[in-house]
Formats: structure tokens, C-alpha cells, sequence
């Protein structure tokens, strides 16, 4: 174990950084100053007796005797402080230590200029895949039909491969971004189907009517899904709603889609289906009255009918 106490002296329990002033015999002395006590010291263990009678072996003398930058004793008291008494212990000592360090885990972080083959290790250690396409992102099991954008992700992952990003800790933050973004979608979802529900609550009777304008104004303009998605993101399903069925239902007398009456986006049967709906309804009966939206809805839906029995006479 190594113990730092603070310089040679002290380690050796003596000025002079030797047996102590008395030799052999007072090796137990000069122990007994030193921070921690080598073995065999009360019958000349340790450092002191690293020699017959006190005298330090021969290599000894091949270590430096000046204390270094930073540190406490030199290479030759530090040694002699550790009770090192032959190579073979002072060999077998650094290889314990190097095992430890290997085993603990612990990386040498590469500087500046250092090689690639040093930056390479470093890389493999700290867990960068081999390539990009290591890194490995996902949707969750709720996506909310949502796709994965593919070519985002690998833009992604080529960034994170050229930084060094570890795979565990680029995929975590990944995958934590696309969750995220499946939740806000599944929460706007539900945001907007509140929305279309209030409306079509909103219209009560003439709901049926409603959603056919809806249809037939699709239909004449050519709007499709997508279309009407960024129709709901951009003013909201009720306001949507709102603007397709005044299109469909024609404003005024006259109609946007085909630009006269008789014709306004839907067909023959569907203009059927509506009026039998309007029949069907008592209330929606009392209303189709000379003057109101209801009474010249339903002559339009007359008109379709007629224009296309015309047709196939």
C-alpha cells in the first residue's frame, strides 16, 4: 500500500535517510520514525537491513538520489522506504500494480497529437461502434403510426460516429428524442379528435349534412389525407371542419366547385341519401322552410338528382 507521508525523512525516520546513527543496532530506532513499520523490523527487517549490517545493496546506487518535480523522496529512498531488498521483490511489486490498473478498468485518454492507433483504443474502449451504422435507434412499442425518418437518423449517427459518441450513450439520448416526439404526436392526435368530435356535436342535427359537404368539397378540390392534416396542424379539426363544409354546401345561392346550381361536388345517390336523412328528421323538418339554409340545401339536393336523371334520358 502506498502511504504518502510528506518526505524522506520521514519515511526513514531519520536526517540522514540511513539506518540510523547507531547501525544495526539502532535499526529498531530508526523504524520506529518511519510512518509505517516494514516487517521484521524489531530484528532488522525492512529498508535499514536491505544490506548486511545496514549497508544498502549494490543497486541501490543505479537509482536517481534527487527527489523529482511533484513528488515527496527520490527513486533511491523511496525504494529503500518500501523495504525493497532485490529486484525480483521491486519486479514483482510493479506488476501487481499494473494488474491492478488493467483491471480496474481505466483507459489512458488520448492528448493531442497522439497516434490513431492510440485514439483507435481509446475509441474501442469507451464504446464508439466500428461504424455509423452501429448505432442502432428505434421506435417504441406505441409508435402512434409514426415511421422512423431514416436518413435524419443516419445524418445523426454519421455526427455522433465523427465525434466519438460511445453507442450506449448516443442511442440513449436518440431514443429518448424519438419517444418524445411519438408522445407529442399521440397527445395532438388526441387533441385533434377532441376537436372534430366537439364540432360535429356542435352541429347536432345537421351533422350528416355537414360531413357530406365535407366530402364533396375533398372531392371537387382534391384534397387528400395529407392535405387535410396540415389543414388540422394549421387552424385547429373544428375550424377545418368549418371550412370544408361552407365550400362544400356552396356559399350563398351559388356553389365553388362547379360554379352553378344543380351541381355542387356530390352525386345523385349520395343526394338522395341526404334528403331521406332530412325526412328522417323531425326537427331538420321543421326547419326546410321557404328562407332558410335548410330549404335551399334541400332544393340543391333536388336539383342533383334531377340534372342527373337528364342526363340518362
Amino acid at each position: 500500500m502506498d502511504i504518502d507521508v510528506g518526505g524522506a525523512a520521514a519515511l526513514l525516520g531519520g536526517g540522514d535517510g540511513g539506518a540510523g546513527a547507531g547501525g544495526g543496532a539502532g535499526a529498531g530506532d530508526a523504524g520506529a520514525g518511519a510512518a509505517v513499520e516494514q516487517p521484521g523490523g524489531g530484528d532488522g527487517g525492512g529498508a535499514s537491513d536491505a544490506g548486511a549490517g545496514g549497508v544498502d545493496p549494490d543497486w541501490y546506487g543505479s537509482l536517481s538520489a534527487e527527489t523529482g518535480e511533484g513528488e515527496t523522496a527520490s527513486h533511491r529512498d523511496y525504494v529503500k522506504a518500501k523495504g525493497f531488498k532485490d529486484l525480483d521483490g521491486l519486479v514483482k511489486a510493479y506488476r501487481f500494480a499494473e494488474k491492478g490498473l488493467h483491471e480496474s478498468g481505466r483507459v489512458k485518454v488520448p492528448g493531442e497529437g497522439a497516434s490513431a492507433e492510440d485514439v483507435a483504443a481509446f475509441n474501442k474502449a469507451i464504446g464508439v461502434p466500428d461504424t455509423a451504422e452501429g448505432y442502432q435507434v428505434s421506435l417504441p412499442e406505441t409508435s402512434g403510426g409514426l415511421e422512423l425518418n431514416g436518413e435524419m437518423i443516419g445524418k445523426l449517427a454519421d455526427v455522433a460516429h465523427k465525434a466519438a459518441l460511445p453507442k450506449a450513450g448516443f442511442e440513449a439520448v436518440a431514443n429518448a428524442f424519438v419517444a418524445l416526439q411519438v408522445e407529442e404526436h399521440i397527445a395532438e392526435v388526441q387533441r385533434q379528435d377532441q376537436l372534430t368530435q366537439a364540432k360535429i356535436a356542435e352541429w347536432g342535427a345537421q351533422k350528416d349534412a355537414k360531413l357530406a359537404d365535407c366530402q364533396a368539397a375533398m372531392r371537387g378540390l382534391g384534397i387528400d389525407r395529407t392535405m387535410i392534416a396540415q389543414l388540422q396542424n394549421a387552424w385547429g379539426s373544428d375550424k377545418a371542419l368549418d371550412f370544408l363544409a361552407k365550400i362544400g354546401g356552396g356559399i350563398a345561392e351559388d356553389t365553388l366547385i362547379t360554379g352553378g346550381s344543380g351541381r355542387f361536388g356530390i352525386t345523385a345517390s349520395e343526394a338522395q341519401a341526404e334528403i331521406n336523412r332530412m325526412k328522417g328528421d323531425p326537427e331538420m323538418v321543421q326547419k326546410i322552410k321557404p328562407g332558410t339554409p335548410e330549404y335551399e340545401r334541400y332544393n340543391r339536393l333536388n336539383d342533383v338528382i334531377e340534372a342527373e336523371a337528364k342526363k340518362r334520358a
